[in-house]
């Protein structure tokens, strides 16, 4: 079956002519700067043959690995915590570059749903005389059983729904990416396609009007 926790999806936007944004996400599994030169080398090739302008990277010990595997191609976005082992980053590349980073629930108040340092990244980019807001998210995985992390997953997306509805965000160009570790018809995933924190899990099979 099909799962939305790609470690690897690309997506092009055109927005004029001559002017595209090529984004993607890549789960790069516990990447520190320590690896092989075979794996360095691999994970080079990846990300050249991606050729994409922006990528969200997830589980990532520090900046200086990713620096280790792109060099100067790109810009990194990332807030490390020296005591997480797996954090989310953003890379950017020209024409695009990255205005501001943060995280988006800081607050002890959210540690159920976003644990330790493991919270929403909002990246701010501008390109193309236009600025975008991205979000990168790496939600749970099923370890453990649904009866433990359902409500873990599911209470993070709510509150990404809540920010992305927020006054805040109004008006903006929001692009969410990350590692959502479940099939694409989860509950987590649909009270985020759907807008809806109340959506149930499964397929929307009503059609389109």
């Amino acid at each position: 079956m099909k799962r939305i926790s790609l470690f690897l999806l690309i997506l092009a936007i055109q927005f004029a002519a001559g002017q595209t944004m090529k984004i993607a996400t890549y789960n790069i599994y516990f990447l520190d700067d320590g690896i092989s030169a075979e794996r360095k080398e691999s994970l080079q090739t990846v990300i050249r043959e991606l050729d994409a302008d922006v990528i969200a990277c997830e589980e990532i010990n520090n900046p200086a690995a990713l620096r280790n595997i792109v060099g100067d191609t790109y810009q990194i976005a990332m807030i490390d915590d020296t005591s997480e082992v797996q954090e989310v980053a953003l890379l950017v590349r020209e024409p695009f570059n990255i205005v501001s980073q943060r995280y988006v629930f800081p607050d002890t108040l959210y540690d159920f749903e976003f644990p330790r340092s493991r919270d929403l990244l909002e990246v701010t980019v501008e390109g193309y005389n236009r600025e975008f807001v991205f979000l990168v998210h790496h939600a749970k995985s099923r370890r453990g059983g649904r009866e433990k992390n359902d409500p873990l997953r599911n209470g993070a997306s709510k509150l990404i729904l809540r920010h992305l509805q927020s006054e805040e965000m109004a008006g903006k160009n929001v692009i969410v990416l990350g590692d959502f570790n479940d099939n694409p018809d989860d509950r987590s995933l649909n009270i985020l396609e759907y807008g809806d924190p109340d959506a149930p899990a499964g397929i929307d099979k009503t059609e389109d009007t």
